[in-house]
């Protein structure tokens, strides 16, 4: 339930985030002040009050897991540079945390840090600009760290608690610390629904109470969100408590903002121009503290709020209605976006320049920045795959899957449906994958649909239902699909959602491998090898027609699928197919060297056991070098065989075992390591080994 119950809040609080901005430039519009400049006038600088405070400043605007939030960086920066240049705080005791460096561990060891900086007197100051959640208990509220994945566990663990940092703060020297929390805890919709039936959101059991030195300004109530600013894609709170500490919340006009005064001109300007939610920024202070200035010589003007009333900008939030200037902005961004992503793929495929992978990888990074989704999407292929120059990093590629994902890319969805499927590099939720498969699926994305069919068909995150399932791989089919033309020919010959037709699965495979699918190729070659289709006589067994698939999907590129059965057949020799013992172990060594990389058919423990039975042929070759004209060697043999025994090939573990009991082929006499292997044998049902190992345990 809390698994659900998160994720529904943080794709609430990022929907009214983002309403009607996805794609807009985070910049204040012409109505609203830019905060990036220094104030004019000049906020005036306390040096002597300045040095004496520190603080920390936390925008993530890109989570890795969770829905964007447009601008918060962008607020997060303005806010540094008012406590820098505004405020005269030194460096060395002022740090800001953006996007992928607020982590949980670099939140707290910064907050620490901080915390011995700040000096007798001085003001510690905590501005935190993202997502909130509420603690399983509904308890607290917690701060949500760039990784947290979009389930309660992962919140809990990644995410840090607001008492948590009050604590660390409290334990420091100054005078007072200015807590601001830009974030939401809210379990309903902007229009008061429940995300979900009897769910609820930060449930406090009795009202926060005001602590000794602690100033906390707050962007909402426990029930409502905290969104954008009216017209502009940045959060709204931590925008206007900056405006008006610099003067545009200075109502008395004395040249000073307490605290009451900026939560007060927030309130004033959010429910004067907000329209489509209820946001109440509060403020938990005790009463002295809540006339406390924190901001002297405050002398900006602010926007004329009842201008912006007359003019309808608060419909603009609504509507989302872009002036002439911005979309000149948002389309001259694209050309440069899309200017740098062309650059990017000469690199990739060596078009015109020297292939650089690394160097594309960069610039696909770089356009990414700029909006563009290809590129986007590009990036977390180069991290999926690895490449030269480029750590191969499953959690990175899911985390700009995910941006390209929550824009709305069918192919960021679909491949972020297969990280959650297969937990690459994230916790593994099969019914979060098929969510996103159906994200893309309502675009007609091809590879989708065939996921969501799997979804269906073997009742994988969703209720099984193998009719739907089929219905889904024949549209995928129809759009060229390799993977759907597989999985409808073994559903005709099983009869699994329809009625069973061997031959009409056949014909399908027969069909599409002829078009040059090399899936099928390979699953034909199998089929007359054997006889069979999974399980079934399909027709009497041709080695030389199964030899004639295998190496037409080989010669493909379908290495590891079509590699160990033809090299198989090679190094044996089989009616109509002359034995070829070099070309076999060179088939075969392809197939061994193989890195694991999934495909939408194959999982790594599926592919993992073809690279592992490989290698435990090639170790049986060269182990005993009966078969010409390949010669013993040993060397080979170990490296083979050790490898076939760590990827979990029983027979290699076995062999390995009994190698090490006798110091045999080159290994040592090593007993305990011998029992090691017959023991890992035996346990995957291998009865020799458990009868070795007995023999081993009883020195015999």
């Amino acid at each position: 339930m809390h698994s659900y119950f998160s994720r529904s809040v943080l794709a609430g609080c990022a929907a009214v985030l983002s309403m009607a901005f996805a794609e807009k430039p985070a910049l204040a519009s012409p109505d609203w002040p830019s905060l990036t400049a220094p104030a004019a006038p000049a906020v005036k600088k306390s040096p002597a009050a300045g040095l004496s405070d520190a603080a920390l400043v936390v925008g993530i605007e890109d989570y890795a897991f969770v829905s964007k939030i447009d601008g918060a960086a962008l607020n997060a920066s303005d806010w540094w540079s008012y406590l820098r240049e505004g405020r005269g705080l030194d460096r060395k005791s002022l740090a800001l945390l953006r996007n992928r460096e607020a982590t949980r561990e670099k939140m707290l060891a910064e907050a620490r840090r901080v915390a011995s900086a700040v000096k007798p007197g001085g003001t510690l100051w905590f501005v935190f600009i993202g997502h909130g959640v509420a603690s399983k208990d509904g308890e607290e509220g917690l701060l949500v760290g760039m990784d947290a994945q979009g389930e309660a566990d992962s919140l809990d663990a990644r995410s840090v608690r607001q008492s948590e940092l009050e604590a660390v703060f409290r334990a420091s020297k100054a005078a007072r610390v200015v807590m601001l929390v830009d974030s939401c805890f809210s379990g309903k919709t902007p229009s008061g629904q429940e995300l979900a039936h009897g769910l609820q959101a930060l449930v406090r059991k009795s009202e926060l109470k005001p602590t000794n030195r602690l100033i906390k300004m707050t962007a909402g109530r426990a029930d409502q969100f905290a969104g954008p600013l009216p017209g502009a894609a940045r959060p709204a709170f931590s925008y206007l408590i900056l405006g008006a500490l610099r003067g545009w919340g200075d109502a008395n006009e004395d040249g000073k903002v307490t605290a009451q005064e900026a939560v007060n001109y927030a309130d004033e300007v959010l429910t004067a121009l907000v329209k489509d939610r209820r946001q109440t920024p509060e403020l938990i202070a005790f009463g002295a503290d809540r006339d406390i200035s924190l901001s002297d010589s405050a002398l900006e003007a602010g926007p004329d709020i009842d201008a912006m009333i007359l003019s309808g900008a608060a419909g603009a939030s609504a509507a989302g209605d872009l002036t002439a200037a911005e979309k000149a902005l948002a389309e001259k961004r694209q050309r440069e976006a899309e200017a740098v992503y062309q650059e990017a793929l000469k690199f990739d495929k060596g078009d015109g320049v020297p292939k650089d992978r690394a160097k594309a990888l960069a610039l696909f990074k770089q356009a990414a920045e700029k909006g563009h989704l290809k590129a986007t999407h590009a990036v977390g292929v180069g991290y999926f795959n690895g490449r030269k120059g480029v750590a191969k990093d499953q959690t990175e590629a899911a985390m700009w899957w995910r941006r390209g994902a929550d824009r709305g890319y069918a192919k960021s969805q679909d491949a972020l449906g297969l990280c959650y499927k297969n937990g690459y590099g994230v916790t593994k939720d099969e019914a979060k994958g098929c969510q996103w498969f159906e994200k893309a699926a309502e675009q007609r994305s091809r590879d989708a649909l065939f996921n969501l069919g799997v979804c269906y068909f073997e009742g994988q995150g969703r209720e099984k239902d193998e009719a739907k399932g089929l219905a889904l791989f024949q549209e995928a089919f129809e759009m060229g699909s390799e993977e759907a033309a597989f999985n409808l020919g073994i559903a005709y010959n099983n009869g699994r959602g329809t009625a069973q037709d061997v031959a009409k699965g056949l014909r399908i495979w027969t069909d599409a491998a002829e078009r040059g699918n090399v899936q099928t190729q390979a699953a034909l070659g199998a089929v007359y090898y054997n006889g069979k289709m999974s399980g079934r006589f399909a027709q009497k067994p041709d080695q030389a027609k199964a030899a004639y698939w295998l190496e037409k999907s080989w010669n493909g590129g379908n290495i590891l699928t079509s590699g160990l059965l033809l090299g198989f057949m090679l190094v044996q020799g089989a009616p109509g197919v002359p034995a070829d013992v070099k070309k076999g172990v060179e088939i075969m060594e392809k197939v061994a060297a193989s890195e694991v990389k999934p495909t939408r058919r194959e999982n790594d423990s599926q592919q993992s056991g073809a690279i592992a039975s490989s290698q435990a042929m090639l170790a049986a070759i060269y182990c005993e070098g009966k078969v010409q004209p390949i010669q013993q060697d040993n060397a080979k043999c170990r490296r083979f065989l050790e490898r076939a025994a760590e990827l979990g090939q029983e027979d290699a573990q076995r062999f390995l075992g009994l190698a090490y009991l006798g110091g045999e082929l080159g290994f040592p006499r090593d007993r305990e390591k011998a029992v090691y292997w017959l023991q890992k044998a035996a346990d995957q049902g291998n009865e020799k080994a458990k009868a070795d190992l007995k023999k081993a345990l009883d020195g015999k």
